[in-house]
């Protein structure tokens, strides 16, 4: 690439890529450091290693179509999948129970065995950061004292992270820790805490819908058993029913009784529906990869610092050696 030296048409040009060949050996220089620089930052930082947990939730169709006929299973199926009320459809479900102060609190009172203690005082005694985290932290001490539940809850939260696969319609639990061990075990206690978190919400929401369904019920039976015996009394009452006057008001009567009746037996059938998926058993998600100690640890990752700061460092390089050119080119 050749450049023209100034304003002058008939000034000499220049090549950018010979210029910077010409400096060869300060590129070597700069690369060398970058792939030291790259080797003392992943020394200072402590080894982490990540358990993962995949799941995917249990399929909803039974649950939605319990005690409909084929027309209402088919638009109750239809509206479930249209609003996201089926099955994954809704991740942030999950995302919300594993970010939750309730769920962090829980989380915090795993026990670990190795250690004698539980996952807060371990992390309060235990967790490992990066030297110049530490070093950033203590300086902020001068100034003001943070919150020691806030900032373990913080580390936690660091740690334990979820992930939903649109595509595959999975979720996938991930924990990292310093030692291998402890992470595989929180990430089981992780599951198994958010499937018994799953199982207390969705039973409060049958047990809900069972008490409405149970209220509207009441209500319009009651509203039958009026219409009923209004309709009664007065054809009691009126005993030549073939006068007009008589005869549109028993219509009347009988198509609200009708009415009421058909209301009645529409909450019936979703009364006997809430009470069956009351006492169905309740699924939270499956399990589709289960826990394992990971062997290898997760981070740091040497080779993405040494890209990194390569690049950085080439960048810059080549930055300075241009700008040193033009201000030459300048004088």
């Amino acid at each position: 690439m050749g450049i023209k030296n100034g304003n002058n048409d008939n000034s000499p040009t220049w090549s950018a890529s010979a210029l910077c060949w010409k400096h060869w050996r300060l590129y070597l220089v700069v690369s060398l450091s970058c792939v030291l620089l790259a080797v003392i930052v992943t020394v200072s930082i402590p080894k982490t290693y990540a358990a993962f947990v995949k799941v995917a939730d249990e399929p909803k169709e039974i649950d939605i179509l319990v005690g409909l006929n084929s027309y209402k299973a088919w638009i109750k199926q239809g509206i479930a999948k249209t609003y996201g009320k089926q099955g994954m459809s809704s991740p942030d479900l999950y995302s919300f129970f594993l970010r939750s102060n309730t769920f962090m609190e829980q989380i915090s009172a795993i026990y670990i065995d190795n250690y004698n203690t539980d996952y807060y005082h371990y992390l309060l005694k235990y967790h490992k950061q990066a030297w110049w985290i530490s070093i950033c932290k203590k300086i902020s001490l001068l100034w003001s004292k943070p919150n020691e539940k806030d900032e373990i809850y913080s580390i936690i939260k660091n740690n334990v992270r979820s992930n939903y696969s649109s595509r595959n319609s999975t979720i996938t639990i991930r924990v990292v820790d310093n030692n291998p061990v402890v992470a595989a075990l929180v990430a089981d206690s992780v599951r198994n805490r958010l499937q018994l978190k799953i199982i207390e919400n969705r039973r409060g929401v049958s047990q809900a819908n069972l008490i409405n369904a149970t209220k509207t019920k009441d209500q319009l039976e009651k509203k039958y058993c009026d219409a009923q015996d209004e309709y009664n009394a007065y054809r009691d009452s009126h005993f030549d029913e073939s006068l007009p006057n008589v005869k549109i008001a028993l219509d009347g009567l009988r198509k609200e009784r009708d009415r009421a009746f058909n209301d009645y037996s529409e909450a019936y059938e979703q009364y006997e529906r809430a009470e069956i998926l009351n006492h169905k058993e309740v699924n939270s998600f499956s399990v589709l990869k289960n826990v394992t100690v990971p062997i290898k640890s997760f981070e740091p990752i040497f080779i993405v610092y040494v890209l990194v700061f390569l690049f950085l460092g080439l960048v810059f390089t080549t930055w300075w050696i241009l700008f040193e050119r033009l201000i030459k080119c300048k004088k």
